[in-house]
This record gives C-alpha cells, sequence and structure tokens, in this order.
C-alpha cells in the first residue's frame, strides 16, 4: 500500500484470494467482538462484499456537484429517532476507496440493529482521483465546501 498509494484489489490466503472490502469487513468483525467479549473469535464468517458501483441509492441526495466531483449525504441508517448521531464522511482521499465501501457496507448490513443515527457523506471525486496529491486535494475540498456545511446545519448533536 505505501509503494501504490493505494489499497490491494485482493489478498492471498490459505483458502484462496478474497477481495480488500471483504477482509476489511471481515477485521471489523474480529474488533467488535474483541470489544465485547475481550478475547479474539475462534473464527468467523468471511462474507463476499462488492463494489458499489452506483453512487447514490434510494435514500442519497447530491448536496453538490463541481467539475471535479460531488457529494451526496445518505441518510439516516440505524434508529433515526436517536438523538446520538454519527457521521461518515467517506471518499475524501479517493485511492482509499475500497476500504471506505467496506465502512459503507458494514453499515447497510447492521442497519436494523444499529442502536444510534448514521449518516453517510460520500465524496465522488472525478477529476484527477488516481493522482495521490491532487485528488486528495480535490476530495478536501469538496468535503469543506459541501460536507461540513450540511454537517454542522443537520446534525446538532454528533457523536
Amino acid at each position: 500500500m505505501e509503494t501504490n498509494k493505494k489499497s490491494p484489489g485482493y489478498v492471498t490466503t490459505k483458502i484462496g484470494k478474497i477481495n480488500y472490502l471483504s477482509i476489511i469487513y471481515a477485521y471489523a468483525k474480529i474488533i467488535n467482538f474483541y470489544n465485547t467479549y475481550k478475547r479474539l473469535p475462534n473464527s468467523i464468517k468471511i462474507i463476499a462484499v462488492t463494489p458499489f458501483n452506483n453512487f447514490t441509492n434510494n435514500n442519497g441526495v447530491i448536496i453538490g456537484r463541481t467539475d471535479y466531483g460531488m457529494v451526496v449525504r445518505e441518510s439516516p441508517y440505524g434508529n433515526p429517532g436517536s438523538p446520538n448521531k454519527v457521521v461518515f464522511v467517506v471518499g475524501v482521499h479517493p485511492l482509499e476507496a475500497q476500504s471506505h465501501d467496506a465502512i459503507i457496507e458494514a453499515i447497510r448490513t447492521l442497519n436494523n440493529s444499529l442502536k444510534k443515527c448514521y449518516y453517510i457523506y460520500r465524496i465522488n471525486v472525478t477529476k484527477d482521483a488516481s493522482d495521490y496529491n491532487k485528488g486528495r486535494q480535490n476530495g478536501e475540498l469538496l468535503a469543506n465546501t459541501y460536507a461540513v456545511p450540511s454537517i454542522k446545519k443537520t446534525c446538532h448533536q454528533i457523536s
């Protein structure tokens, strides 16, 4: 990852190749198990996670668009009545997209069991996304211009 400045597409294990999103999701399950039971699990079930090619979904709304990208707010996930709001801003650094997709997949998968209210702000950098420095700068500009003001306006109490 340090050499290529991006996440790998897969990892190789004893059982074969596993896509990167599935590994991130599996690690999240291990961490959650450890935080709950104060020990590592004996085994885990690895699910196949596929990347999201469709940038918006049925509860996504475009809150900003420029020639270098756009910002989509997806909400609410979990318990919309909860006074505790959690905000994830993903996609700011476009070469880290696979780990961002893993976070989103975990929230969507656990949606019905989440006790807090979750908002996802997806930054989609379209200009210079594969250039490490320019892509990051464009993502940070989009987040600062659109996501941050929306978060301040929408979420008065953030966890």
